[in-house]
Order: structure tokens, then C-alpha cells, then sequence
């Protein structure tokens, strides 16, 4: 994990990024990165299907993701609180992320 604070700053993100994009797809398996970066936002056991970006929305932020050649990256941007704290925290950003990255994982092996 990495932490920086930035005075003055009135926002929150949370992001993980994956050491794996397009570059480490076999051909049989191409596109398979930007899928599962999709699949990230479908939800888990606990976490409805787009019930965290709606709530990332409700807090006032946004997700979003994206697929590189050398990784894939997962984010959250909301307004600085304690409340946006909290959540950013202890909410799905850890098990939606958990969940999905080990399929990734998985998949490129």
C-alpha cells in the first residue's frame, strides 16, 4: 500500500493496479485483461451488482479502470471527508478487489 498526503488537497482515491495488461496475454487469450477490468464493476457475494459506484456516487466521487500494456488499474476519486475515509477504507474497494483480482490472476497463469 501507498500513502501520500498532499496539502491542500480536497480529494480521496483509492486505486490498485495490477501488474498485468494486454502485453502479458497469450494470443488464445487476448482482450482478457479489459474483460476482467469490466468485471471488476459487476459486483461480489456481499456488493450487488453496481451498488459500489453507486455508492462511490452517492459520496459525491467516482470509479473507474483501465487496461494498459503493462497493467490494469482500478480507482476511486471522492471529495476528502472522514465519512469518504471510512468508506474508501473498509468498504468494497478491498473485496471487490480481492475477488477479482485473484480471477485475473488465475486467468493469465
Amino acid at each position: 500500500m501507498v500513502s501520500e498526503t498532499v496539502p491542500g488537497a480536497r480529494s480521496l482515491s483509492v486505486g490498485v493496479w495490477v501488474g498485468h495488461g494486454s502485453r502479458d496475454e497469450p494470443a488464445e487469450r487476448a482482450g482478457l485483461c479489459h474483460l476482467l477490468e469490466h468485471l471488476m464493476f459487476k459486483g461480489t457475494k456481499n456488493i450487488a451488482v453496481g451498488e459500489f459506484s453507486k455508492t462511490v456516487a452517492r459520496n459525491g466521487g467516482r470509479d473507474n479502470a483501465f487496461t494498459y500494456l503493462d497493467w490494469t488499474a482500478y480507482f476511486e476519486t471522492m471529495p476528502a471527508s472522514d465519512d469518504n475515509l471510512e468508506f474508501g477504507i473498509s468498504s468494497g474497494v478491498a473485496e471487490v478487489s480481492a475477488n477479482k483480482l485473484s480471477i485475473l490472476a488465475d486467468s493469465l497463469t
